[in-house]
């Protein structure tokens, strides 16, 4: 999981064989094997489109190749289907222990204030979408009667602490793994 120019020059000075499987850096020239993420967006675009939503919401981070990607593709299908897509980016990437809502939530309450209800929102990660999920549940917004929200990644922990517990898109992770180990035995 190469994601800082520091350890790839290392790993490059080892000479050791290397395969990419984060797209955290996608500049750097290495074999690589991930998702697809323009996919991911389109897939959950046209899950919200299905079930009938006419609102749509993106949270993601800027500047984070996975996090653009998916709402490039989320965006892309949404507005051939003739809507709008209204966006969020949060500038602060965080993890799960320990971090408070409140970098989170300091900037997105204006942003929900924007929205028509009902609304259906993509998060660019699980850990993203379990942040999102405490604003809405501290807020009082109803999900998912007044806000769908669905996340990237189906962390079974993340997704079942949150409240209510979170549906997100299963990334093939095992496959990955077992492409890229059979791209670094070649």
């Amino acid at each position: 999981h190469v994601d800082n120019e520091n350890f790839v020059d290392a790993l490059v000075a080892s000479g050791l064989p290397v395969v990419n499987i984060s797209g955290t850096l996608p500049e750097v020239k290495l074999p690589q094997v991930g998702v697809n993420h323009p996919i991911v967006g389109q897939l959950a675009a046209n899950y919200f489109l299905d079930r009938g939503y006419r609102h749509f919401g993106f949270v993601g981070y800027t500047g984070f190749p996975f996090s653009v990607q998916r709402e490039a593709g989320f965006r892309q299908v949404i507005e051939a289907s003739g809507y709008s897509l209204a966006s969020y980016h949060d500038n602060t990437p965080r993890g799960f222990a320990g971090v408070p809502f409140e970098p989170l939530s300091h900037g997105i309450l204006s942003w929900l204030a924007t929205l028509e209800l009902p609304v259906a929102i993509l998060t660019s990660n699980d850990v993203q979408g379990f942040h999102f999920t405490e604003v809405c549940r501290q807020e009082g917004i109803c999900i998912p009667e007044d806000m769908a929200i669905l996340s990237v990644d189906n962390d079974d922990l993340l997704c079942m602490v949150a409240r209510p517990t979170l549906s997100s898109i299963s990334l093939p992770t095992r496959r990955i793994g077992y492409e890229a180990a059979k791209q670094l035995d070649r």
